[in-house]
């Protein structure tokens, strides 16, 4: 079974306000799904996303998947 990480896991985490990964979720600009109304977010899905965002600053020519369907002119959601 995987492990969900709470709104307060997630925002202790990346050290950001609980509103903004509230707001992240809420925009799918992060993994998460609505459980009984609360937000999780996934582990390993949190844990992929991290490394891609890791690599993307890492390699300034690449861009993230949603921003590549944004320039072509169609979104992923």
């Amino acid at each position: 079974m995987t492990q969900h990480l709470t709104v307060t896991d997630l925002a202790e985490r990346w050290k950001r306000p609980a509103k903004w990964v509230r707001d992240q979720a809420a925009a799918s600009a992060i993994p998460a799904v609505k459980l009984g109304g609360t937000w999780r977010f996934p582990l390993d899905e949190i844990e992929a996303h991290e490394r891609r965002q890791h690599n993307a600053y890492r390699d300034p020519m690449s861009i993230a998947p949603r921003a590549a369907a944004r320039r072509q002119g169609r979104s992923r959601r």
